[in-house]
C-alpha cells in the first residue's frame, strides 16, 4: 500500500468515525466492527472511547455471540447480493445487539454515484441507477453486479420490517443530482422522486423497536 493510499484510509475512517459519533452513538461500549479497516477501528476507539472487537468480516457475522454488543457498525459490504442476503445479514446483525444497543450502517443506495474502484471499463457515475438491469447481468463489471440496488425508501422500509427503528440519519437528501443526467434521462428517472435521487449514501444508527422480538 503506498503513502497515498494510506493516508487516504485514514482520512476516511476518521471523517466516518466523527460522523457516527456526531449523530450519537452509544460510547465506551463493547463494538463490533465490521467489513471496516484499521484506521475506522483506530478512530471509533479515540472517538466513542468503545472497545473494538477486531474487525470482522460480512461473511463471519453468524459465528459471532447473540446479544454480545452495545455497539454493531457495518461500513462497507452490507449492500452485498441480492434481497434476501441483505435481510438476513440485517437480521443476523439486528441478534449481535445487546438490549438497547445500537447498528450503525453506512451504506450506498441505488442513486449513490459509481465509485472509481467499482467501476471497470467505461461506466458513468449514474449507470447503476440507469441500467439495473445491466449492472445486475454483470455488463457493468463484477463489483455492481453484487450490490443489492435498493432505492433510498427500500432500505428504509426494510428496517421498519425487521423492527429496526432509525433513531438517527445523515444523508438523506444531501446530495445534489447533477440536473443534466435528470434532463437527459427523464423516462427511466421519472418514477424517482428528488429526494430519493439526493440520497447517495446513508449513514443511519438503529435500534430495535421496543416490544419487538
Amino acid at each position: 500500500m503506498s503513502a497515498t493510499t494510506a493516508r487516504g484510509l485514514a482520512t476516511r475512517g476518521k471523517t466516518l468515525s466523527r460522523a457516527i459519533a456526531a449523530l450519537g452513538a452509544p460510547r465506551g461500549g463493547r463494538t463490533l466492527l465490521s467489513d471496516g479497516d484499521a484506521a475506522l477501528s483506530r478512530a471509533l476507539n479515540a472517538d466513542l472511547g468503545c472497545r473494538v472487537l477486531e474487525d470482522v468480516a460480512i461473511e463471519s457475522l453468524d459465528a459471532q455471540p447473540s446479544s454480545a454488543f452495545d455497539l454493531v457498525v457495518i461500513a462497507n459490504g452490507c449492500e452485498a447480493g441480492g434481497l434476501g442476503q441483505v435481510r438476513q445479514r440485517l437480521i443476523t446483525a439486528k441478534r449481535l445487539l445487546a438490549l438497547g444497543g445500537s447498528l450503525v450502517l453506512y451504506l450506498p443506495t441505488l442513486a449513490a454515484p459509481v465509485s472509481a474502484d467499482e467501476a471497470e471499463g467505461p461506466v458513468s457515475p449514474y449507470d447503476l441507477l440507469l441500467f439495473p438491469e445491466a449492472a445486475a447481468a454483470g455488463d457493468l463489471g463484477a463489483a455492481l453486479a453484487q450490490r443489492a440496488p435498493l432505492a433510498a425508501s427500500t432500505w428504509l422500509s426494510l428496517f421498519h420490517s425487521l423492527d429496526l427503528g432509525v433513531v438517527a440519519q445523515a444523508g438523506l437528501g444531501a446530495y445534489r443530482f447533477p440536473p443534466e443526467t435528470l434532463n437527459d434521462h427523464q423516462s427511466r428517472l421519472a418514477v424517482f422522486d428528488l429526494l430519493e435521487l439526493a440520497t447517495g449514501r446513508l449513514l443511519v444508527i438503529l435500534q430495535v423497536r421496543e416490544g419487538a422480538s
